[in-house]
């Protein structure tokens, strides 16, 4: 193992970057040949993660060690699916973002030691239009170790991206899966030796993981932290040797740091270059990596200094936008880093749909109590949405007749019951002025039938509890005016709205004035006392022409919350969202958040978030 340790000297602004996974071609690449590269062997710091749909209570993925193909460790899947309607599966992701294969691969191969189930188990790739494919390995009719595997040229299922059925290169890695032939039934399946065949160079089969020791690279400077470089190569039958050297730059492209050496690295080996700070400053830096003089990969990094005692508040102004309703975001990571950049509030959501799979049966995943418990020791709160629709009424459409509000409600009161020791602020719907009024014409006068009939329920379940209402997707007055009109000020304890402008500025698009409009209407139907909350807004840095830079999404995320602050009638923002959701980057939904999809790596505006929060909250 060849570990080199080279000083760097910061003198601008600061970086950190935390497991980014990169694929490498070098500038002089040998003859490209056909080769089986490894994606992990859960040997190499990588952990399963679990992923799935409609994931019952038990399913859990984890290292094993009394079960490996080859090594120590294989990734243990236990799955259990009860027998409830609609689609269910589990599987295995691999932690520190989507692995990515070299050239155009031929076959995905793994060892499996299955149960004897007759489950199907398959694996799914995403290509670089974030279109996700999908191919069946085989069934688990055997018990026992063995080697399933694909042919990738018979694509069997394809959705999202451009939707096009096409894979344009490259490929990444997204998970394996057991599906849910068999119901009810639960069982545990092992995983190893995940890998590809391909026909690429041997330099192609090199993969770099930047790492700092601190969560998504965001690190506090009077810290110890160091920059650990490791160059694995993922071929088992090939040496590849070359140059390999690290930059670091800071926010205006200025070196602030650099470090070099010469590996020769034999196959299925990893050699680590370590690149130590002596004066570390504050900021956002970039660190590239080359092999050969070919970029390798880039990651980023956030240095920032202690922050100054400050207690997050219930009575907070900042917020942002999360997906841990959706499966998304590692628990209590996320919230440790919304801490760290001073974050005081969360808007999340929990669905109908899943929560009530029959009429009149309740069933909440653990997921929704770990992640509500998790914020609550980390001092983050969380605005819960009550949304969407449930096959069980009104036809699946939104909830637009006395049933199906009733219905809404109870599942309302029960997430209120259940939870409202740890959750005491929650929104009726989301956007129900646009397409989320789902299978019918938006309309105000059901959406008033819904708010009513759940602010009541939830209100005589737990009477100082908070219930926003209206949450309009942009501020619809008229669709507001008509909820107010038909006396939807009894019904809320607070008004939602989500004013969004992007590409331009908060002053060029007037925000302030639009606030205002807002307000009057407010004041015109007796809301006087009570506060407008911005529940979603914020500048997508997608490269689209409605898309911003990063620096420019972080400047405009701090004018706003200024701006909004100066109003007293504002009394709470959520930022659009915390995370990118997504690997494309022309899609605006990709593209919103203040850390970076899978790898958690800072964005500018998380470095924003953080100047401005200890400047001006607590």
């Amino acid at each position: 193992m060849f570990s080199a340790v080279v000083p760097i000297e910061v003198f601008g602004s600061v970086l950190l970057m935390l497991g980014v996974v990169i694929c490498l071609a070098a500038a002089c690449c040998s003859q490209p040949r056909e080769m089986e590269l490894l994606i992990t062997n859960f040997d190499d710091g990588r952990t399963p993660v679990l992923v799935g749909q409609q994931l019952p209570e038990g399913c859990h993925a984890e290292l094993a060690t009394e079960e490996a193909r080859s090594g120590s460790q294989s990734a243990k899947l236990h799955y259990n699916y009860p027998g409830v309607e609609g689609i269910m599966f589990s599987g295995i992701g691999v932690s520190g973002g989507r692995i990515t294969l070299a050239g155009e691969p031929t076959e995905f191969r793994v060892w499996v030691r299955g149960d004897g189930s007759g489950q199907s188990v398959r694996v799914r790739l995403v290509d670089r239009a974030a279109e996700t494919f999908q191919w069946t390995l085989g069934k688990l009719d055997f018990t026992g170790w063995r080697l399933m595997s694909c042919r990738l040229d018979r694509i069997e299922g394809f959705w999202g991206g451009n939707g096009d059925g096409k894979i344009d290169y490259p490929l990444t890695f997204d998970c394996v899966l057991v599906d849910s032939d068999i119901e009810p039934t639960a069982g545990d399946v092992f995983f190893d030796e995940l890998s590809y065949i391909t026909l690429a160079s041997p330099e192609a089969a090199l993969a770099v993981t930047i790492e700092t020791g601190w969560y998504g690279n965001v690190v506090f400077n009077d810290k110890p932290w160091e920059l650990k470089v490791t160059v694995r190569n993922a071929c088992l039958t090939q040496t590849v040797a070359g140059k390999v050297s690290v930059l670091v730059t800071d926010a205006r492209e200025r070196v602030v740091g650099r470090g070099d050496a010469t590996m020769r690295i034999a196959g299925g080996e990893a050699e680590i270059l370590r690149v130590r700070p002596n004066r570390p400053a504050l900021g956002l830096l970039t660190v590239t990596v080359r092999v050969n003089e070919a970029v390798a990969g880039r990651a980023y990094m956030a240095v920032l200094a202690p922050s100054h005692p400050m207690k997050l508040s219930e009575d907070g102004f900042f917020g942002v936008c999360a997906h841990f309703g959706q499966w998304r975001h590692d628990i209590p990571q996320s919230f440790e880093l919304m801490r760290r950049a001073g974050i005081e509030w969360f808007r999340d959501e929990w669905s109908w749909g899943g929560s009530e799979p029959r009429r009149g049966e309740f069933f909440f995943h653990q997921r929704l109590g770990e992640f509500l418990n998790a914020a609550h020791r980390c001092g983050v709160h969380p605005l819960i949405i009550f949304d969407y629709t449930n096959p069980n009424y009104d036809g699946g459409q939104a909830p637009h007749t006395p049933d199906g509000w009733e219905g809404f409600a109870r599942y309302s009161v029960e997430l209120v019951k259940r939870y409202g020791n740890v959750c005491r602020h929650w929104e009726v719907y989301n956007e129900p002025n646009i397409g989320f009024w789902a299978g019918r014409q938006p309309n105000a006068d059901e959406y008033f039938g819904l708010l009513k009939t759940t602010y009541q329920a939830v209100k005589q379940a737990d009477p100082d509890c908070t219930v926003v209402g209206v949450c309009t997707a942009g501020t619809d007055l008229r669709y507001i005016e008509r909820v107010l009109e038909l006396g939807g000020a009894q019904y809320m304890d607070a008004l939602s709205i989500h004013p969004y402008r992007y590409p331009g500025s908060p002053e060029a698009t007037g925000f302030v004035d639009e606030l205002k409009r807002a307000r009057d209407l407010m004041v015109r139907y007796g809301m006087e006392d009570r506060k407008l909350w911005l529940t979603e807004i914020g500048w997508p840095t997608h490269e689209a022409p409605n898309g911003v830079a990063e620096q420019v999404s972080a400047n405009y995320l701090i004018r706003m919350f200024v701006l909004a602050r100066s109003l007293p009638f504002v009394e709470r923002v959520c930022w659009y969202d915390f995370q990118d959701d997504g690997p494309d980057p022309k899609y605006n939904e990709h593209r919103f958040g203040i850390v970076r999809w899978e790898t958690y790596q800072p964005k500018p505006a998380l470095v924003a978030f953080w100047v401005m929060t200890q400047h001006l909250a607590g």
